[in-house]
């Protein structure tokens, strides 16, 4: 499933072992391990509703939506690839004025935090990368 290609290889082998083990507690088939795995990946991958991020306030709620409708729509998982922070930001800004999102954009921060569930993060030489990432556009 989509959900499932936004997740690192080793998370991915985590959620079907964890699809796995619930089609068998179910005594299910393999119909049932598909819909387990695509359930388990999109919750995994943040694509949840904002109600899954319990005591947020909806300003917040609101952001983070925005940021995975963002990597939905704009990134792309691509093993060996990494992205300055910056970058990614900037085509954020270009993203959000280009669906001409209601309210103010969100912070560089809350941005960073909604995408580290989408990636790996890891800062080198002062400079935040996220990895295993490309835009599309």
């Amino acid at each position: 499933p989509d959900a499932a290609r936004r997740l690192r290889p080793a998370l991915r082998e985590r959620v079907l072992a964890d699809a796995l083990q619930a089609a068998r507690l179910d005594n299910a088939g393999s119909d049932a391990v598909l819909a387990y795995f695509n359930l388990f990946c999109q919750l995994v991958g943040g694509l949840e509703p904002a109600s899954a991020l319990p005591g947020a306030p909806p300003q917040r709620m609101a952001e983070w939506e925005a940021v995975n409708a963002f990597v939905a729509e704009d990134c792309q998982e691509a093993p060996g690839h990494a992205l300055r922070a910056g970058t990614l930001y900037r085509a954020f800004e270009r993203w959000w004025h280009r669906r001409r999102q209601e309210g103010p954009m969100p912070s560089q921060h809350v941005f960073g935090q909604a995408l580290a569930r989408h990636f790996t993060k890891r800062k080198t030489g002062g400079q935040i990368r996220y990895h295993d990432v490309r835009l599309v556009a």
